[in-house]
């Protein structure tokens, strides 16, 4: 029955993103992003991101 009248989906409102960047900062090391990955025994690659 929804079906035949086109009901049988939810109304969703779409999401608009400005033209900003997420995140960013003004000042170097405000805000750093750090990850490890561990690539074997006691093997590590770190990498630090800075969003300035």
């Amino acid at each position: 029955m929804l079906c035949r009248f086109d009901l049988n989906r939810l109304k969703r409102r779409r999401l608009v993103r400005k033209g900003r960047k997420r995140y960013s900062r003004p000042l170097p090391g405000d805000r750093v992003q750090m990850d490890v990955y561990t690539i074997g025994p006691r093997r590590s690659q770190y990498t630090a991101i800075d969003d300035c």
